[in-house]
């Protein structure tokens, strides 16, 4: 499929004056090409695209990405690590990503009662409710969050509950079990209505 792809957008590549390539390991396949045909280029880069541990990838990233006419950095902490593999700042812009917006009056919204049936939580129903819903990976930092504030909340009425998931997921288990945390409940993928719902009766999250 994602040689169909990239071949298909060959084809249509005489259409356009620029490519947009959303990161920038696909840029990594398209800098040679899009020189040849002289398009300009603008890239989206992520905190992965410039950190991802594999010595070869990492000795060609930065002359790479120097070649792309911009780059838009989802924020500054990608912005910061493209300039220590010297990237030329003159080329960077931030841009954060958007949050999706939710139309809350054309939105379904459980009750409170039928939401934590929904999710088996239903003895938390009445505690404080912290909700995270985000990819379960190192610098998100919710690891950190379990290990030393869930421990202090325990006798608190407070409970978290994260969604999503990530690579993160077995040190998650492991820091659950290991601190007999009874108030972190990974929910992992849940539903826009479950989600939305989440954000309606969760006290901050």
């Amino acid at each position: 499929f994602a040689m169909e792809c990239y071949f298909s957008s060959i084809r249509k590549m005489h259409k356009y004056d620029t490519i947009l390539c959303c990161d920038a390991s696909v840029w990594s396949l398209w800098h040679l090409l899009s020189r040849l045909l002289r398009k300009r280029v603008i890239i989206t880069c992520h905190g992965l695209d410039v950190t991802w541990d594999k010595a070869l990838y990492q000795k060609i990233i930065p002359s790479i990405l120097n070649k792309a006419d911009q780059i838009y950095c989802v924020s500054e902490n990608t912005r910061d690590l493209c300039t220590e593999r010297g990237i030329d700042t003159t080329r960077i812009t931030v841009e954060h990503n958007d949050v999706d917006y939710i139309d809350w009056e054309a939105s379904e919204i459980l009750s409170k009662d039928e939401l934590f049936a929904g999710l088996w939580i239903e003895k938390q129903k009445d505690n404080m409710i912290l909700f995270g819903i985000w990819r379960w990976i190192e610098r998100k930092w919710f690891h950190w969050f379990m290990e030393n504030v869930m421990p202090k909340c325990s006798g608190n009425d407070i409970h978290l509950l994260l969604a999503w998931y990530g690579e993160l997921e077995s040190r998650y288990q492991e820091i659950i079990e290991k601190l007999w945390l009874k108030n972190v409940t990974l929910l992992w993928k849940i539903s826009d209505v479950q989600r939305n719902s989440l954000f309606q009766h969760c006290d901050v999250f």
